[in-house]
């Protein structure tokens, strides 16, 4: 839906509100801006080798986002659907679940259902049943293969009747129901059938459905692009045979595509989007998924990024607008409002979508029920795992963390077109399909949408864990600038409220100064992030300190005139094999034995990997580490950067993103920096010495001072000084106290340094 047409922009434009009107000509440059890329992008393409594969350029973007974004809206409101689906059946006894798919299988007369669970049992069947029609109807199922009583079977065990089941599976994906071989009940329960129709009536429903999508999708595509034979005189555009092999019974893999020609860049978009086979698969289903896994664990099963996702959706919220939307949408879902399921149901019918979507993918079926024994189940809860009740709250929280954002945003939305024509908001049916569509498009914009296109290059940085969450830094980036320059007013209050509670790294700020009572890798630049919020924090006047960059979205700027880039998960495993951290820092010492040095390094491992409070994750070793200390003695207790012991309450504190710092260590280190600079001016007395290296490191040393005028030594003498004037200033400031004698320790002799005097002072 272009944005002339858009029941928004419509009201925008009518509106005489001077923000408006602004709010739409930034709208209008960041498209210019995206025509303007995309020129570019292709006169890269057609004058520098590779840059069109970098690049990602593409001929059709506009017509295949929209097609793409539609199907990927529908198969998320497919899964939220299912969901909802299994939810309700689950709501009945474990014992009427597994009569019910008794009757639907055809083992049992429905009217041996009890008279509660028939009506819905009618539903059901009714449900599956049309299932199956509408993927007769769309070409992708005969109706000579459509199955009486007709209920996805899943086993248990992967048995020789388990292995046909896949086969049924995989006819499935492919868009063809295959005539099963008929086994009796009780030929089923010894290959232990899943007969809970919580879990095999959703699937069921939710094949059928994404199969329908996906039939319907081609066809769009094959309408829109696809022709008998490549066109004459169709320079500069390579276009690609769809395969037209089929699955049996004349129906086709690629339903309305197969056999037909389309442009290369649409084959490609149809590929990536996994609808036209899954040439890597087998990649994809072991290391792409092993780096989603450990993604889902680092955040998902961390709650202390809950508390992160939560505060920078709030920060957003101002600078949208919605601040004040968002907090009673969000007292509306803790509470259980039956208002907000309504709206929350409205919403994932539109295709309501999370990061949890991008970071576990819609690509696999609704999850069974956790089971096992005690202890398996004790396991499962402890590594989160999905299918337990830890790891599927874990879930639960942090999709609607994201999604309550963005329902605060369409409902708010809706009231506006609700109010512009004169009806009651919760009046769902007296909204147009475009109406709806407007709304929920720009929610999801708003708080990042991950259904839309993403740079199949940087793509791959992410999946491979080389950059991992990419994709959230690239989409909010551009999201944030955005929101800022529409909204000028709330960004300068915003400015002024970080201004006033010593954030900001640009309003009534000395980053230079305050940088000096921080490590290195705590510092603030001028630029460290979208909003000018500093990196780290101090927490009123205390030695500790807030990581309040990790609040605001999109891409953090410290770092990048260094160009520190850790390679990510990849980095990270790459020193742990070589006896490090994942930050760098050696994790061994020279004498640990062979054992020692693999075990440190597996327990490095799981502390970077694993979720952090699991027993082998970060804090659940140190709070383990801690608490042996406490019981045996041993100087095996958790510590911070300054080797002091962190503690119960210092372990949590780092989890929510503060730490101590030791200004006095810090303000030391700087010093130091300040004789190094210094003693570079100084001229050194040769050695006389055997080791050549050394005399000539001196030589070369004073060959090098002398090369300097006087006027040129006295400037950098100046900068030295002015330096540790700066330095010792802050520090007083500070109510630090500066060990002066150890600065004037020169390494290169006596205290002194050479014919120079260095102002020192007091």
């Amino acid at each position: 839906m272009s944005n002339d047409k858009c029941p928004l922009k419509q009201i925008q434009e009518r509106s005489g509100k001077l923000l408006d009107k602004w709010a739409l000509k930034v709208d209008s440059a960041f498209e210019k801006a995206g025509e303007k890329l995309d020129e570019a992008a292709k006169w890269a393409d057609e004058n520098i080798p590779f840059a069109g594969e970098l690049l990602d350029v593409r001929d059709h973007a506009k017509e295949i986002d929209e097609l793409l974004g539609e199907y990927h809206r529908t198969t998320a409101a497919i899964y939220a659907q299912a969901g909802q689906f299994k939810e309700y059946l689950g709501k009945l006894s474990l014992g009427n679940r597994k009569s019910m798919f008794k009757a639907l299988d055809g083992e049992m007369d429905p009217s041996e259902l009890p008279e509660h669970v028939r009506p819905l049992y009618e539903k059901v069947r009714k449900t599956i049943d049309d299932g199956a029609q509408a993927l007769v109807d769309a070409g992708a199922l005969e109706s000579k293969n459509v199955i009486k009583d007709y209920v996805k079977h899943y086993y248990k065990k992967h048995l020789d009747e388990a292995k046909e089941n896949s086969r049924i599976a995989k006819a499935l994906r492919q868009s063809k129901f295959f005539a099963r071989k008929q086994m009796s009940w009780e030929q089923k329960q010894l290959r232990e059938i899943e007969d809970d129709a919580a879990f095999a009536v959703t699937n069921t429903i939710l094949e059928q459905k994404k199969q329908l999508a996906k039939a319907q999708t081609l066809k769009l595509f094959a309408d829109k692009f696809a022709k008998d034979a490549p066109p004459e005189g169709a320079e500069g555009l390579k276009w690609v045979r769809i395969s037209d092999e089929s699955v049996g019974g004349g129906i086709k893999k690629y339903g309305a595509l197969a056999g037909k020609y389309v442009p290369e860049d649409v084959a490609n978009a149809l590929a990536e989007a996994e609808m036209l086979g899954r040439e890597m698969a087998k990649f994809n289903g072991s290391y792409y998924k092993l780096i989603d896994h450990i993604k889902v664990n680092v955040t998902v099963k961390n709650p202390f990024t809950h508390l992160y996702n939560f505060g920078s959706n709030m920060a957003l919220a101002f600078l949208h607008g919605d601040f004040n939307e968002a907090i009673k949408t969000t007292a509306a879902w803790v509470s259980g409002s039956r208002q907000f399921k309504k709206w929350e149901d409205l919403a994932n019918s539109l295709g309501l979508d999370s990061h949890l979507n991008d970071l576990e993918g819609l690509v696999r079926p609704l999850q069974n029920d956790s089971d096992g024994n005690i202890l398996t189940k004790a396991l499962k809860n402890a590594y989160m795992a999905e299918g337990s009740y830890l790891g599927d709250k874990a879930r639960y929280l942090y999709s609607m963390e994201d999604k309550v954002f963005k329902i605060a945003r369409f409902k708010k939305n809706l009231e506006l077109i609700a109010k512009d024509k004169g009806f009651d908001v919760n009046d769902f049916s007296k909204f147009s399909t475009d109406e709806l569509k407007a709304a929920m498009k720009d929610a999801q914009y708003s708080y990042v949408d991950y259904s839309t296109h993403f740079n199949g290059t940087l793509k791959l940085l992410d999946k491979s864990g080389v950059q991992p969450f990419l994709h959230y830094a690239v989409k909010s980036t551009p999201m944030v600038v955005k929101a800022a320059l529409k909204r000028p007013d709330r960004f300068l209050m915003l400015q002024a409220m970080l201004a006033y509670g010593g954030g900001s790294a640009w309003l009534g700020a000395d980053n230079e100064n305050d940088n000096l009572a921080k490590p290195e890798w705590a510092e603030s630049g001028a630029l460290p992030n979208l909003v000018g919020v500093k990196s780290w924090m101090r927490v009123g006047s205390a030695n500790w300190y807030f990581n309040s960059g990790r609040l605001v979205p999109g891409f953090r700027f410290d770092g990048f005139d260094k160009l520190e880039f850790n390679g990510g998960f990849v980095g990270g495993a790459i020193n742990i094999a070589s006896g490090k951290s994942t930050l760098g820092y050696k994790i061994e010492g020279e004498e640990d034995s062979a054992a020692e040095k693999i075990t440190k390094r597996m327990l490095e491992l799981t502390k970077s990997y694993f979720p952090p409070i699991s027993p082998l994750g970060r804090y659940g070793q140190q709070l383990g580490a801690q608490a042996t200390a406490d019981v045996t003695g041993l100087d095996v207790a958790p510590k911070d950067y300054n080797k002091d012991d962190l503690g119960y309450g210092g372990i949590m504190a780092r989890g929510v993103g503060v730490r101590r710092f030791n200004k006095e260590k810090e303000y030391g280190k700087e010093l130091k920096k300040v004789r190094k600079e210094y003693e570079q001016l100084v001229p050194v007395k040769v050695p006389d010495s055997k080791d050549k290296e050394k005399v000539e490191k001196a030589k070369a040393h004073n060959k090098k001072i002398a090369k300097l005028s006087v006027a040129d030594l006295r400037e950098a003498k100046a900068r030295a000084e002015a330096k540790f004037k700066r330095i010792k200033d802050a520090a007083a400031a500070d109510g630090v106290r500066l060990n002066i004698e150890l600065l004037k320790q020169s390494k290169q002799g006596g205290g002194a340094f050479g014919s120079f005097k260095f102002k020192f002072g007091e």
